[in-house]
């Protein structure tokens, strides 16, 4: 029976944000496309001021956003849950190249160069869709 309350263990933000605590004490986000273009735009400012090294943010740059998304969206938010929501883009990112190279789309993948092929004529075709 769904009487609208919430359980002890999830709490409601005010902005319609739902905060989860596990077992553990850790809050998990359920993150929204705004927070994600948030996160994004944050990323990519601490990555043209430098704070990206060999391929990797710095400690700082997790900390940092993780605040700012804290005190933008008005939730706790920790570097931990910055670099889980990373990897959740880097999973949905190759969900759907695996896609587009399994769909007959006209791409393959060259195992010996390690990278996406196509003909000419599927990347003209692609360019002016996309």
């Amino acid at each position: 029976m769904d009487d609208g309350s919430m359980s002890s263990s999830q709490m409601k933000h005010s902005e319609g944000f739902e905060v989860h605590k596990s077992v553990s004490e850790k809050r998990n986000l359920t993150w929204i496309d705004e927070m994600d273009n948030f996160l994004v735009d944050r990323l990519m400012e601490q990555m043209h001021k430098g704070q990206k090294i060999g391929g990797v943010f710095t400690k700082t740059t997790y900390a940092i956003v993780a605040r700012e998304i804290g005190e933008n969206f008005e939730l706790s938010c920790n570097s931990e849950h910055i670099k889980n929501r990373m990897k959740t883009f880097k999973k949905k990112k190759n969900y759907a190249a695996q896609e587009v190279l399994q769909s007959g789309s006209g791409f393959g993948f060259n195992e010996s160069t390690q990278m996406i092929e196509a003909t000419t004529e599927v990347w003209t075709t692609y360019t002016k869709v996309s």
